[in-house]
């Protein structure tokens, strides 16, 4: 007797060590981008914070402002400076140090843009928010009074046609590029409940078209999973929104077992088996025993690295504070 519905993942394409990964978008992304780092994978997550809507990221991705066309983009506001083009942990109380963490954050896009292997992108909600007086998309309102802004829904042959435009260029600067498109499985759920169903609906729409349209881009089916295979409250946060750590768990190894090879899920088994060793607390840690143990895993961490030469991010910072611990007890 079948007692849910599994969603069934093909193989899609392949991520692996050594390829540079960018996450960008929603939370979930976040989510899963934290699994690959964990993994020592080289990825970054969200170099401008979290973003949601289909407009602020690819505002975000396009963006090579200078000068004073970032200046435009920023403002302040009670001491503290702020991008409209960026969450609001990208923020300073110190203008300077803002526009510099802004081209920060922009070369380290155009850097993946250029010379990376994947962009994960997840898509939050198809609502967006314009400031009235440019009609600009922003990323973030930054708690900034509702009334200058307009509440927008998607517009899908827009957004389709800005999206295509982007995803031609991209991939034409850097032939190796591949795009993972995925929906949120988040409810946004301050929208309502009618009117999140409705931008889900635009956003996986607007998925699709691009997958269909584009060879190097691929869907995976993140809010398939939560919404029919985890249909239960159980697999949800106190917040009944966000998937649980359970959840995120169960949907990261669906993602492991449609991106990565078999020889590259047991690597990620490899490395994760080592950190736990290194992450061990012992009650007594001047003992011989744990001694013996931080040696030996030592040594497993080495041998892991020389079979695996530039594959990931070694383990120098955890080989580091164990020989420290190693000299505390001689």
């Amino acid at each position: 007797m079948k007692l849910r519905t599994e969603v069934e993942i093909k193989p899609i394409t392949s991520i692996s060590y050594g390829q540079k990964t960018l996450f960008i978008g929603s939370c979930f992304s976040e989510n899963i981008g934290s699994k690959m780092q964990e993994g020592k994978m080289l990825t970054s997550i969200n170099p401008g914070g979290t973003l949601y809507s289909p407009g602020a990221i690819l505002q975000l991705l396009c963006s090579n402002d200078k000068g004073q066309e970032i200046e435009s983009n920023i403002f302040e506001e009670h001491g503290i400076w702020r991008s409209w083009n960026h969450h609001s942990k990208i923020a300073s109380t110190n203008k300077e140090k803002l526009l510099a963490d802004i081209i920060e954050t922009q070369n380290t896009i155009q850097h993946f843009l250029l010379e990376g292997d994947v962009i994960f992108i997840t898509f939050g909600t198809a609502f967006q928010y314009e400031l009235k007086m440019n009609k600009k998309v922003v990323a973030n309102c930054h708690k900034m009074p509702a009334d200058i802004f307009d509440k927008k829904i998607l517009q899908l042959e827009s957004a389709l046609t800005q999206w295509a435009k982007f995803l031609n260029k991209s991939i034409a600067d850097n032939p190796k590029l591949k795009f993972i498109f995925t929906v949120s499985p988040v409810r946004h759920i301050r929208d309502g409940i009618i009117e999140n169903t409705k931008s889900k609906a635009i956003l996986i729409q607007l998925v699709h078209r691009l997958v269909e349209s584009f060879e190097q881009v691929h869907y995976f089916p993140a809010f398939e999973i939560m919404m029919d295979d985890l249909r239960d409250y159980r697999f949800y946060g106190k917040d009944l929104v966000h998937p649980s750590g359970m959840a995120v768990d169960y949907i990261w190894k669906k993602f492991m077992g449609a991106f990565f090879s078999k020889q590259d899920q047991s690597l990620y088994d490899a490395i994760m088996k080592i950190k736990a060793s290194f992450n061990h607390r012992p009650r007594f840690p001047e003992t011989v025993q744990h001694q013996r143990f931080l040696e030996q895993t030592i040594e497993k961490a080495r041998q892991l690295e020389q079979s695996n030469p530039k594959k990931f991010q070694g383990f120098d910072e955890e080989i580091k504070l164990a020989e420290q611990q190693l000299q505390t007890f001689k």
